[in-house]
């Protein structure tokens, strides 16, 4: 039997940099995406037009054509008005976002790249998008394809304030038919007051400045069930007036949780729980970057559990992840315990437990009235290690290694620092 040869989704990148097509493509593939990348905009829309992708990552800075005027450019041809494009720009470039939105752009992606997390990221913009595609059609496959994706339409009639909703946007608002009257403020019955403040203001600013509009707002359900929903509005305009807005309201509830779960792979530790070396090192760049109290310090504890490859390869993986999980319980604890004896020291809030790799965590000590505190704290945890761990059946005594390193003694910034810091702790002592 012949097996059957299953299409790869084609995806397109139009950016000028050499390294992050490179990248893209590296990563991509072995996603089992096909990918192809252009240098410029013209090059792109040449592309484009050859073999449309299944979704295009366009990069908003680029020499000759700019991100903006070539997405301007493809939304102009109609066979593209419903391609994914994703909008490649800084993260707190937020004019550059707020374009992109504006002149059709599906989502952004902040540089620098979550290159982990893109593959999922962008999986969920295809099935979207393949959700999305299904609407245009036919009326029966519109409301089939609105329900599975909680995604409703709205049309507002200005000038008699008249309002039809396709039958999902009951379904995500709560509302039931029945007491629909056909009007804007029905749109604002299930919405918090601020909530109901903020979309007036909304498509009163859609009305005068004849621009799109998005917004968040939570509602709760009958059932009590709490659900976060996106409401999109477009103006419709005829003789430089808006007569009409047309609108979109999706249940995004499922959506957050992904790019929640998302976050927090990106973020943090999933065996242990605690934020990764990823985020200590985010944490500590912006407590440098902010500085310190005067006569504070900043210090942190570097911490291996010695022989570990040993523990694993002798008692096998599965207690290793296991002790490692008692040893975070432990760590975690002692040091809550020890802010709350220590208050005047040692504000608990500033305290954080991260896990840098296998068997290496780090504790955040910020801020300290002296390095003397931080020796306390070392001692502390010397100390809450020499009890054994009840792993099953078995009472495992760890050994650990801990360096201190202060800044900005041991570093300027935040490599420098922490490549002391586990030097410290790998020359340590007990």
């Amino acid at each position: 039997m012949t097996e059957q040869h299953v299409p790869r989704s084609l995806i397109m990148a139009i950016d000028d940099d050499d390294m992050m097509r490179l990248m893209l493509h590296e990563i991509l593939e072995q996603e089992g995406f096909e990918v192809v990348s252009a240098a410029s905009g013209q090059l792109g829309l040449e592309m484009l037009k050859a073999r449309p992708p299944a979704l295009l990552f366009l990069d908003v800075m680029m020499p000759d054509m700019d991100g903006f005027a070539c997405l301007q450019a493809i939304r102009a041809i109609p066979d593209l008005a419903l391609l994914p494009v994703v909008m490649l720009t800084g993260a707190d470039d937020i004019a550059s976002i707020n374009s992109s939105f504006q002149m059709g752009a599906t989502d952004f992606i902040a540089k620098p790249i979550s290159w982990p997390t893109l593959p999922h990221r962008l999986r969920y913009l295809l099935r979207a998008s393949s959700a999305l595609g299904q609407l245009a059609k036919s009326e029966a496959e519109l409301r089939t394809a609105q329900k599975i994706a909680h995604l409703g339409s709205w049309d507002w009639q200005v000038a008699t304030d008249t309002m039809q909703w396709s039958e999902e946007v009951f379904n995500v608002l709560g509302v039931k038919a029945a007491s629909f009257k056909g009007r804007r403020v029905d749109l604002y019955r299930q919405m918090q007051s601020a909530d109901v403040d903020k979309l007036h203001q909304n498509i009163e600013s859609c009305l005068i400045h004849q621009q799109s509009f998005h917004q968040q707002f939570h509602i709760r359900h009958a059932k009590n069930a709490d659900h976060i929903v996106l409401i999109r509005g477009e103006p419709v305009i005829v003789d430089q007036t808006v007569v009409r807005i047309q609108g979109t309201v999706q249940d995004i509830t499922e959506r957050q949780r992904i790019e929640k779960q998302i976050r927090f792979l990106s973020y943090y530790d999933p065996l242990t729980g605690l934020p990764n070396r990823k985020h200590f090192k985010e944490i500590l760049g912006q407590v440098i970057a902010y500085g310190q109290p005067q006569a504070a310090v900043l210090s942190v504890l570097f911490i291996s559990i010695d022989r570990f490859k040993r523990i694993n390869e002798t008692l096998g993986p599965n207690i290793g992840d296991r002790i490692l999980k008692k040893f975070a319980e432990r760590l975690v604890q002692g040091i809550q315990d020890e802010t709350r004896s220590q208050a005047d020291a040692i504000n608990p809030s500033e305290m954080a437990v991260f896990r840098l790799s296998g068997n290496e965590f780090a504790v955040l000590l910020n801020p300290v009235s002296s390095t003397d505190d931080s020796i306390k704290a070392a001692k502390t945890i010397l100390q809450l290690m020499e009890a054994s761990l009840p792993i099953k059946d078995h009472e495992i005594f760890l050994n650990i290694n801990i360096g201190i390193a202060v800044y900005p003694e041991d570093g300027g910034d935040e490599d420098s620092f922490i490549k002391n810091g586990e030097f410290a702790m790998s020359h340590a002592k007990q």
